[in-house]
């Protein structure tokens, strides 16, 4: 367990297209909406990583994160 962290991991199971990783999933939501997340499988190794989760980070200003929002918003409904 963590105490605190700079970093938000979400499902990606019905929220916006289906895709087949999660690693297409972060490079859809880079390029369509214009946020980049990571992919929770490139923090496996030597197992079966899971393919529904992608990771944001939000050590960011407010008004970054508040466009990002927006532009997620518009692109995911």
């Amino acid at each position: 367990p963590a105490d605190g962290t700079y970093f938000l991991t979400v499902l990606t199971e019905g929220v916006g297209p289906a895709l087949e990783s999660d690693e297409a999933y972060a490079r859809w939501l880079t390029v369509e909406a214009g946020v980049a997340a990571i992919p929770c499988s490139a923090f496996y190794a030597g197992e079966a990583p899971p393919q529904n989760m992608v990771r944001f980070c939000f050590c960011k200003q407010d008004d970054v994160l508040d466009a990002a929002v927006a532009r997620l918003a518009a692109k995911l409904g």
